[in-house]
């Protein structure tokens, strides 16, 4: 999938304005950055979804719509509208794009079994991207370091340069801080929705079975950008353990 999100981000509507949206979402109040943020994010999406084909399976998106509207009403006066796409891709993969447009391949269903308690902690991570802000920062921080060094506008100018800009940050993976932010993120906010929150731990340990028995080669970009699952399985155990994650009922989570 790396060369796709290379060409997208080559083709990508070479536009000044991406990089006002981007900046504005550090710089601007609050309302005016989360209406910036979803702009941005929703232009991203519709070019993803020219690129590649979406599942028009209407169970999946159904049990997949159910998942996604159960965790975001757990969320503490979120802001933010998610939207999930089923990609039709056999490696499994999923993946964010600023605003709480969340992407995940059908591969990435199929490992999961359709559990949805697994399903739900491939969603609940990739919100807690969203929520963290750890795409939008990125991609805004991206943006200042170019501008810094004078990369943003040299060689070819505005044009050319920001269309490298906008999609290329999904090719590449988030810091281990934030994968790991984004997995404790994900079992506290199963918990609050009702789903079973040891459903990430099935999953990552089914993801190790593969590994060890030499299945990778679909794994590979999955397990690229993601920290080593021992480290994963370590931090989230920690959450399972921690005396506030024991509270027992239903509530919301920040």
């Amino acid at each position: 999938m790396g060369g796709f999100f290379y060409n997208l981000g080559r083709s990508f509507r070479p536009s000044v304005q991406k990089l006002n949206l981007a900046l504005c979402t550090l710089t601007g109040d609050e309302e005016g950055a989360l209406a910036s943020e979803y702009e941005l994010g929703r232009e991203m999406a519709t070019e993803i979804g020219r690129a590649m084909v979406k599942s028009e399976d209407q169970w999946l998106r159904q049990s997949t719509d159910s998942v996604t509207d159960l965790l975001a009403s757990s969320i503490k006066d979120s802001a933010y509208r998610f939207h999930v796409e089923i990609l039709i891709d056999d490696a499994p993969t999923a993946f964010v794009v600023p605003g709480g447009f969340i992407f995940v391949s059908t591969g990435l269903l199929e490992l999961c079994h359709h559990d949805r308690d697994e399903v739900a902690s491939v969603i609940g991570h990739e919100m807690g991207h969203v929520l963290h802000k750890h795409a939008i920062e990125k991609l805004a921080l991206e943006t200042i370091d170019r501008l810094r060094f004078g990369t943003a506008f040299s060689g070819g100018g505005a044009a050319g340069k920001l269309r490298k800009i906008g999609l290329g940050i999904i090719r590449q993976s988030f810091s281990q801080e934030c994968e790991l932010e984004a997995d404790a993120f994900s079992v506290r906010l199963c918990r609050a929705a009702g789903f079973d929150p040891e459903g990430s731990q099935r999953l990552i340990r089914r993801l190790g079975a593969l590994r060890s028995e030499g299945q990778s080669t679909l794994l590979d970009q999955y397990l690229s950008t993601h920290p080593p699952l021992e480290l994963r399985l370590r931090n989230i155990q920690q959450v399972l353990s921690s005396d506030s994650f024991g509270e027992a009922g239903f509530q919301q989570i920040e």
